[in-house]
């Protein structure tokens, strides 16, 4: 009689288990919080497991019973890499922590609350995609109650636990960092002084988490209302100290200008802006004819950098800033990009200075005349930290953008190591852009940001022309169709679509005609009808429905119905708009991916030796040659590298694909493709192909073009859920749909046999243009996809992969 197998824990996690069994003996089977998928299989969760032990408190000591959650999967846990790289005793496991967090227990609870299991899982997905890890001081700004409800506390200090500590494990060492709730006045003072000093007086304050630091949902006062004396104490550490706070991740974005030149109320026949946009990366030539062009100033072209380098310095820019914290105010200044894909937060300049300028020595250093920084309100608010807490304590903050390759800096005449001069205060550097700020400029802008706060009137423009130097704080509207994200690791959507409101209209005013446009509020069944058929006619059914909204639009709150139940006649209407009309909607914005492959050699359940994955990963832009030896690679396939675009096109392009793909919607079937990217920044959603065929040939000249022999596609769910669309709604009418991808450079096409103006022919119907790609689909491939995506929908089993051998193409749609 054989035996069954023993199952044998894997030596990361066993180590931490042991750690626990150690700390909590009366407890050998805790409750778990488990990620039914396991990240390593393609599932959404990257920790495999959150621990909630009970702990009885120590009245003696202040420290009240409490819950204690401890996460595994930021470290190695199987040490085999499936999810993390291999690595020594002698250096950190996986990404070298794992996180914990101490709740404090109400009295009639008798099993821990899971929104904490959630919070971690949310920490630790930022951690995977940034690269970035969390150390004792550093603080995250969450802008809403942990537990998503009332609370106060509603923002994180991180520090060492202090029970874990530090532990030494067969794959390396993992430091336990804690979760601390802070309410916003804490997480400024944390932001103006240090993350430590607010530490220790949270342990020390009565009430505010005692000396491990026990989390409160319930706590209603910060440290400055408990005890009246810590606001002269941060105050006392602001001007001794200053930040410890270097750098932050905003939207941002500049341009070179003279702020003579910068008008606050531009006429009509000025482009309509003051340079007080957001735009991604450095500014880039305005066209003066345009009207996407947001300048009234002359905008030189940044240098050119090379592909190697972008793509290395886009890798640094993810991961998160040097963060140099010298012992003095004699700063020295280190580059946020280096070569060899390390965050290297703790080191100094003189450690990294070999791999900076192997990255930094290939980049155009340019001398500017004059500056225009744009910054949003969030990233605005701490400018008054950058200036009064940095640089007049002699040391530099960073502002890196999350709108592209770029990231600004403030450094004072006491920082070495930088680009800029007395006689050259603004240095770009490739990418970096450098300002030194003189004590003169530094104490006007410190008087000037006196009193900047949330309630300031929008957008906010600060000059000192002395100095040739202007600032915008803008706020960032996002809008027109349809979801609203209340947060990128935790977003609940709300269908939304807007029209022309019925009384208001359009209005003309001194400098400009203004349309007021309506948000009407609508359930979900509405919005797929508006984007399987056409916005207008749900409109104009919400209209005629009674209870539904009225003539005027307005929207009901309570309404539980929707115009599907309202009236049943609805439905038939919809359905038979939709076989007449097809659907007016040519494209999204999606997380989506392709790669060459041939679909034969797609594996659908890989072996545990084969790399976790079937192609079905989304990933940056146009499939990449995959490396071998590297377990990021996520590809069962050859993928051929795509062709290169210039460093000119390449911005021209992502600018264009930011802005929304061209919409053409012509009056027939007999559709003409039009590029996603053209010459002069317009999105041209309602030109047809011949109006603007001459821009987009001069954008789109230089690419090449690449036949393709197979193709699979990755899409995740909610864009997925839209592929019925693109081929019932667009392709079978002789039409085409496209997915912008969110992920990076690069749209994905479909388009029938009747749309002119494409590159592919029924001999080679996949074909890459550049970062373009389009798929012919032709009437049997169309009743195919048509047939494999009946039943698609939120409750499939994911990953979903489909597969049409004899056309050579596969779609995996995966969980995000």
């Amino acid at each position: 009689m054989s035996l069954p197998p023993m199952i044998v824990t894997p030596p990361g996690l066993d180590a931490l288990y042991a750690l626990c069994r150690r700390v909590y003996p009366n407890q050998p089977n805790p409750l778990q919080v488990t990620a039914l998928v396991k990240y390593w299989l393609g599932g959404p969760d990257p920790l495999d497991y959150i621990s909630m032990y009970s702990h009885q408190g120590d009245a003696e000591h202040n420290i009240p019973p409490h819950w204690h959650y401890i996460s595994f999967g930021l470290s190695d846990l199987h040490g085999d890499g499936r999810v993390h790289e291999g690595s020594g005793n002698d250096s950190p496991s996986g990404f070298g922590f794992e996180l914990t967090f101490r709740l404090k227990r109400e009295p009639d609870e008798t099993s821990p609350p899971t929104w904490p299991a959630a919070l971690m899982q949310a920490l630790a997905k930022y951690v995977f995609q940034s690269g970035n890890t969390l150390c004792s001081g550093d603080h995250v700004s969450w802008h809403s109650a942990l537990d998503n409800g009332e609370s106060r506390i509603q923002h994180m200090l991180m520090t060492e636990d202090p029970v874990l500590g530090v532990l030494q494990t067969p794959l390396g060492s993992v430091t336990f960092i804690q979760i601390i709730g802070v309410c916003q006045e804490e997480l400024q003072a944390a932001q103006r002084w240090k993350g430590q000093g607010v530490i220790d007086i949270l342990k020390r304050v009565n009430g505010a988490g005692g000396p491990w630091l026990v989390t409160d949902m319930r706590r209603g006062e910060s440290i400055l209302e408990l005890d009246v004396c810590v606001q002269e104490e941060i105050e006392l550490g602001i001007e001794s100290d200053g930040s410890s706070l270097s750098g932050v991740s905003a939207r941002c974005s500049w341009v070179e200008a003279d702020p003579d030149q910068i008008s606050p109320c531009p006429s009509d026949n000025e482009d309509s802006g003051e340079g007080g946009y957001l735009r991604e990366g450095p500014a880039v030539q305005p066209d003066n004819h345009s009207n996407s062009s947001r300048l009234h100033v002359d905008a030189p072209i940044p240098p050119s950098v090379s592909d190697e380098e972008r793509v290395r310095i886009k890798a640094e820019l993810r991961k998160g800033l040097l963060n140099t914290r010298s012992k003095d105010s004699n700063d020295r200044l280190s580059s946020p990009f280096d070569s060899n894909g390390n965050s290297c937060r703790k080191n100094s300049f003189e450690d990294v200075a070999p791999q900076v300028l192997e990255s930094t020595e290939l980049m155009r250093t340019r001398k500017l005349d004059g500056l225009h920084l744009t910054f949003n309100l969030e990233s605005g608010l701490l400018l008054p930290l950058a200036i009064r807490g940095r640089v007049q304590h002699g040391r530099h903050f960073t502002f890196k953008s999350v709108l592209g390759d770029t990231a600004i800096t403030f450094v004072s005449s006491n920082v070495t190591g930088t680009f800029v001069t007395s006689d050259n205060p603004f240095v770009a550097h490739g990418p970096w852009l450098q300002i030194l700020v003189s004590e003169d400029l530094a104490q006007q802008m410190s008087e000037s940001f006196d009193g900047l706060s949330n309630d300031i009137f929008l957008p906010k423009l600060f000059m000192w022309k002395e100095h040739k130097l202007a600032i915008t704080i803008v706020i960032v509207l996002y809008g027109t169709h349809v979801s609203c994200a209340v947060a990128e690791v935790h977003s609940l959507s709300h269908p939304v679509d807007v029209v022309l409101d019925p009384v208001l209209g359009v209005l003309q005013t001194p400098l400009g005609s203004v349309t007021f446009i309506q948000i009407i509020g609508v359930c979900q069944e509405e919005l797929q009808a508006a984007q399987r058929w056409k916005g207008q006619g749900v409109i104009d059914i919400l209209k005629r429905v009674n209870g539904a909204g009225g003539p005027w639009l307005v929207t009901d709150m309570r309404r539980g119905e929707s115009i599907l139940e309202l009236d049943v006649c609805v439905q038939e209407e919809i359905e038979l708009g939709i076989e007449s009309d097809g659907s007016s909607l040519s494209g999204v914005s999606a997380r989506c991916s392709w790669v060459e492959a041939d679909p034969d050699q797609i594996s659908p359940c890989p072996s545990d030796n084969e790399d976790s994955g079937e192609g079905g990963y989304l990933r940056e832009g146009p499939a990449v040659q995959p490396d071998n030896h590297s377990n990021s690679s996520r590809l069962h396939v050859d993928a051929p590298i795509p062709p290169s675009v210039s460093d000119e096109e390449r911005v021209r392009i992502k600018a264009e694909l930011r802005k929304g793909l061209l919409n053409t919607r012509s009056k027939d079937s007999n559709d003409r493709l039009s590029s996603p990217f053209d010459s002069n920044g317009n999105s041209c959603r309602k030109n047809s192909f011949e109006d603007v065929a001459p821009q987009v040939l001069e954008s789109t000249e230089l690419m090449r073009t690449r036949k393709l022999d197979g193709l699979h596609l990755t899409f995740n769910l909610e864009s997925g859920l839209l592929l019925p669309l693109a081929i019932r709604g667009r392709v079978q009418h002789g039409r085409h749909f496209t997915f912008k991808s969110v992920l990076g450079d690069t749209a994905i096409t479909f388009v029938s046999s009747n749309v002119t103006g494409t590159f592919v022919t029924s001999d080679n119907p996949f074909v890459a243009h550049g970062p373009w790609l389009q798929i012919l689909v032709s009437e049997d491939l169309a009743q195919q996809m048509s047939e494999s995506f009946d039943g698609l929908s939120n409750d499939i089993f994911l990953p979903k992969l489909f597969m049409w051998k004899e056309h050579k193409l596969a779609i995996t749609i995966v969980s995000d």
